[in-house]
C-alpha cells in the first residue's frame, strides 16, 4: 500500500480504498477513512475535508475537495477545486502549510516528466479561462469576489512572464562551498522565474548543510513556496490566514528536479563538496553549475569601455581610434548578451569607474609615476582588461617599450595567447590568436594586461583608407574585440563563463 511521509518524519499508511486528507475523524455514515493532519506541522491550515486520495487501475490520484478553504499543490503545481492530479512516486503534496511526500507501492510507477512546456503552464495556471471581476454600484463583495479580483492579476502576470521570458535564472543564485562548515553550501542572492511564471527571490545569502554525500549525482534545487500568515478570527468563529508570503526552499536532493523546480548546481559523490577549479570542466565532488537554466529573454548586462590617454589630454580631442571603439561597442550590443557603453577618455592617475575594457593606444613614448599607478592596479585587481594596442617593436618601438615598462610596474609579464585561452573563446570561438608578419601570436596576456602588436582599433573601423580590410577580416577582428570585452566582464563576474 502507498504511504505519506510528513515533513517531521511521520509515516501515514494509506488504505487500498483511499482516504480523505483533512482534520478530525469520519462522521457516522460517511463511509470513508479520514486521515487527521491536524497534529502535523502546519496542521491548522488544513481544511476539515481538504483532499481525497484514490486509485483507479493501479494509479493513485489526489482530488481537491470543494470544502477546502486553503490551496493545495502537487509538485508545485496548484490544484483548483475538484481538480484531479496524478501522483507519481516521490510526488510532493502541499495542503495549506502541511508538506507531504507520496511514497508509491512497489508496483512500477511512471517516471515524472523533466519538462514543463508553455501549454502545461497555461493549463496549470488557468484551468478554464481568465475571469475578471466586473464591479457595479451596490455589488456585494465577499471573499470569493476579492479572491477572483486578485487571481486575475496574479494569473495574467504569471502567464505574461512565462510566455515572454520562458523560465530559469534571471541573475545571481550561484553556489559556493561554505568554508566555515564541512559539507555546507552558500547560495548567493538572486532572482529566478519558475516554469509557472512565478518569481522566486532569494534576498540574502542562504546556507545549506548536507554533510558528506553518498555515491551518485545530487542536485541543489530551488522551489517556490508560499506561507499563510497573520491569522484572524473569521465570521464562523474559527481562525483563518489573511496573508500569503511568497518564499522559497533550497535543498540538496538525489533526484533530478522536475519543473517548476529549478536546478542551481549538481555534485557527483561520494565525499564532501568542493568549489570547481575549472567552472567549465568540474571534477568528482566539485560543484557543477553548467546545467543551470537561464532565462530566454532578460535585461542585457553592461559592458563599459574606456580609453586611457598617457599624455596630456586635449579638451575636445578624440581618443585614438575613437571610431573603432564605437564600432566595437555596436558589435558587442548586437552579437552578445551585453549592452556596451563608452565611458570616454581617462588620464593616467585619474580615478576609473567600473570598466570591463580599458583601451590604450598611442604613437608616443610615455612614463607613469608611481603615484599614478594605483587606479590601474585597482582596475586590474577588480577584473578589468587593459588592452595596449599598436605594440609593434618594428613600427611603434618607443610606445611599445613604454607599455613593457608599465607592465613591469604593474607586476605583469604578458605571454603569448594560445589555443584554449579565454580571450579566444569568451564569446566567439577562435582556434588561434592573429599572427604577426613573423608568424608569432599577435596577442599576449597576463592577469588582465593584454598587448596587441597589430592595430586592433584601426581594424575595428575597417582598416585605413589606403589599405581597407575585407569584410570577413573586419568581422573577425570585431569578434575578437567582443571577446576582449567579454573576458573583462567575466573576470569581474566569473560565473558568467557558464552562461549562453
Amino acid at each position: 500500500m502507498p504511504s505519506l511521509l510528513t515533513s517531521d518524519g511521520v509515516v501515514i499508511e494509506i488504505p487500498a480504498a483511499g482516504c480523505i486528507l483533512g482534520r478530525g475523524t469520519a462522521e457516522p455514515g460517511e463511509g470513508v477513512t479520514v486521515v487527521d493532519l491536524h497534529p502535523a506541522a502546519g496542521g491548522r491550515t488544513v481544511s476539515r475535508r481538504h483532499a481525497a486520495l484514490s486509485q483507479r487501475e493501479g494509479v493513485w490520484y489526489l482530488d481537491l475537495q470543494p470544502e477546502a478553504s486553503n490551496p493545495a499543490w502537487v509538485d508545485d503545481l496548484p490544484l483548483e477545486p475538484q481538480q484531479t492530479r496524478r501522483l507519481n512516486d516521490g510526488a510532493r503534496i502541499r495542503l495549506g502549510d502541511v508538506f507531504l511526500t507520496f511514497v508509491a507501492p512497489a508496483a512500477r510507477q511512471p517516471r515524472p516528466s523533466l519538462a514543463l512546456g508553455l501549454e502545461d503552464a497555461v493549463a496549470a495556471l488557468t484551468p478554464t479561462s481568465l475571469t475578471r471581476v466586473t464591479p457595479f454600484f451596490g455589488m456585494m463583495i465577499d471573499d470569493a469576489t476579492w479572491r477572483d479580483a486578485h487571481e486575475y492579476h496574479r494569473q495574467s502576470a504569471a502567464l505574461d512572464r512565462r510566455a515572454a521570458h520562458g523560465w530559469g535564472i534571471a541573475q545571481g543564485l550561484h553556489v559556493h562551498t561554505d568554508p566555515a562548515t564541512p559539507g555546507g553550501l552558500l547560495v548567493q542572492p538572486g532572482i529566478a522565474l519558475d516554469a509557472l511564471g512565478r518569481l522566486v527571490i532569494v534576498p540574502t545569502v542562504h546556507a545549506i548543510s548536507s554533510g558528506a554525500l553518498p555515491e551518485g549525482t545530487h542536485y541543489v534545487t530551488l522551489r517556490w513556496i508560499e506561507h499563510p500568515e497573520q491569522p484572524q478570527p473569521a465570521w464562523q468563529g474559527a481562525e483563518d490566514y489573511s496573508r500569503s508570503r511568497e518564499s522559497y526552499t533550497l535543498t540538496v536532493e538525489a533526484a533530478h528536479p522536475a519543473p517548476p523546480a529549478i536546478e542551481l548546481a549538481r555534485i557527483i559523490g561520494p565525499g564532501f563538496m568542493r568549489n570547481a577549479q575549472d567552472l567549465r570542466s568540474p571534477g568528482v565532488a566539485e560543484l557543477d553549475q553548467r546545467y543551470r537554466a537561464g532565462l530566454q529573454v532578460r535585461a542585457p548586462r553592461d559592458i563599459v569601455i574606456g580609453s586611457l590617454q598617457p599624455g596630456p589630454r586635449v579638451m575636445g580631442a578624440p581618443a585614438p581610434n575613437a571610431l573603432g571603439l564605437q564600432q566595437l561597442s555596436r558589435a558587442i550590443s548586437g552579437t552578445a548578451p551585453y549592452r556596451a557603453r563608452l565611458a570616454g577618455a581617462f588620464a593616467l592617475g585619474e580615478a576609473l569607474p567600473q570598466l570591463a575594457l580599458l583601451y590604450l593606444a598611442d604613437s608616443m613614448p610615455f612614463t607613469v609615476a608611481e603615484a599614478d599607478l594605483a587606479p590601474l592596479r585597482d582596475f586590474l585587481a577588480g577584473g578589468g582588461v587593459l588592452l595596449a594596442d599598436r605594440c609593434s617593436p618594428q613600427q611603434n618601438p618607443a610606445f611599445t617599450q613604454s607599455v613593457r615598462n608599465l607592465a613591469t610596474q604593474l607586476g605583469r609579464n604578458p605571454t603569448p595567447v594560445l589555443r584554449g585561452h579565454p580571450l579566444l573563446d569568451s564569446r566567439h570561438l577562435f582556434t588561434a590568436s592573429p599572427l604577426t608578419p613573423e608568424g608569432e601570436p599577435a596577442l599576449e596576456e597576463h592577469e588582465g594586461f593584454v598587448t596587441s602588436t597589430i592595430d586592433l582599433g584601426l581594424c575595428w573601423q575597417g582598416g585605413s583608407t589606403a589599405a581597407p580590410l575585407e569584410r570577413e577580416a573586419i568581422r573577425g577582428y570585431l569578434e575578437l574585440g567582443v571577446n576582449l570585452a567579454a573576458y573583462g566582464r567575466q573576470r569581474c563576474h566569473p560565473f558568467e563563463v557558464l552562461e549562453p
